[in-house]
């Protein structure tokens, strides 16, 4: 036979017993969850959308003429990026990206984006080694179907912060095709269906390449200069703002000059290649501005 179990009794003070019925009515009635702060996001991001592209080197040139740009929310609110026609060349922009259009957009997760095209071209390169020549071919489409242009989201973007960026890179291979590209000037069959990833693009405190905010080797001719300050204009020479108002950049005491000694000597009509991080405010600021010939009377009109 065991021997009895001892019993221990220890004397509690009478909030005890108040702290236990509390955790039994608890217990009996579920788990109070804590509360949870509203994390639904509110205000506004200045967001850069930049234009780049996976290219195919059969191809030259590769125009898309955009009517419109918009992202749709998980909530089904929709947000215009682009209001007017933008023109863009996509071929030359192979593995980098430059600025497209900035843009405040309200602060929420966005699950889908859509284009809406005018026209759309491309250039195909071929060489005919009979001839020793290098031939090329281009196809044209003055009215891309919706239908035709697909923009893909590999995850839900979530617009926050005070700026960020967003790549609308144009996979090449997927928008075109065509039968032959020779001297002939008979091409055969042909289709134009723009196909785009958009991603999203932190914007580093000091970007050094596209992935992080900064645009490498933009290439132009100043449209104007400010009087007495900072900031200058420029129409891309493959840009999207060919035939828009152009880039709108600032220099600092950090920008590089190459080929002039500073901001005073630069003019309306002036060729410039450059490099532009973009700032937090989606604006872009000129971190190396190189001119090759400073005389703008001695350029081809």
């Amino acid at each position: 036979m065991r021997p009895p179990i001892p019993v221990i009794l220890r004397k509690f003070p009478p909030s005890f017993f108040l702290i236990a019925l509390a955790a039994a009515f608890t217990a009996g009635c579920g788990e109070i969850a804590p509360h949870s702060p509203d994390t639904t996001s509110s205000g506004n991001t200045s967001v850069t959308v930049l234009s780049s592209a996976t290219a195919n080197d059969q191809l030259s040139e590769f125009n898309i003429d955009f009517t419109s740009l918009t992202l749709t929310s998980q909530s089904g609110k929709t947000v215009t990026l682009l209001s007017s026609p933008l023109y863009p060349e996509f071929v030359h922009l192979n593995g980098t990206g430059e600025p497209l259009i900035t843009v405040t957009v309200p602060q929420d997760i966005y699950t889908s984006a859509s284009a809406t095209l005018g026209s759309a071209q491309f250039t195909c390169v071929s060489y005919d080694s009979s001839e020793n020549e290098t031939w090329t071919s281009t196809f044209s489409d003055m009215g891309v179907p919706a239908a035709n242009v697909t923009v893909s989201l590999a995850a839900p973007i979530t617009v926050s912060g005070k700026g960020m960026g967003l790549s609308l890179d144009l996979l090449v291979t997927q928008s075109a095709s065509w039968g032959t590209c020779d001297s002939s000037g008979v091409n055969g069959p042909y289709s134009i269906t723009p196909s785009f990833n958009l991603t999203p693009v932190a914007i580093a405190a000091q970007p050094t390449n596209s992935a992080n905010g900064k645009a490498n080797g933009l290439v132009g001719l100043i449209s104007s200069v400010d009087v007495g300050g900072t900031g200058f204009s420029v129409i891309g020479e493959d840009g999207p703002n060919l035939f828009g108002p152009g880039w709108r950049l600032s220099t600092s005491s950090s920008t590089v000059f190459q080929g002039i000694g500073g901001y005073s000597q630069l003019t309306a009509g002036m060729p410039v290649d450059m490099d532009a991080a973009i700032q937090p405010d989606g604006s872009l600021l000129a971190t190396r501005i190189s001119v090759e010939d400073t005389n703008t009377a001695s350029l081809r009109k």
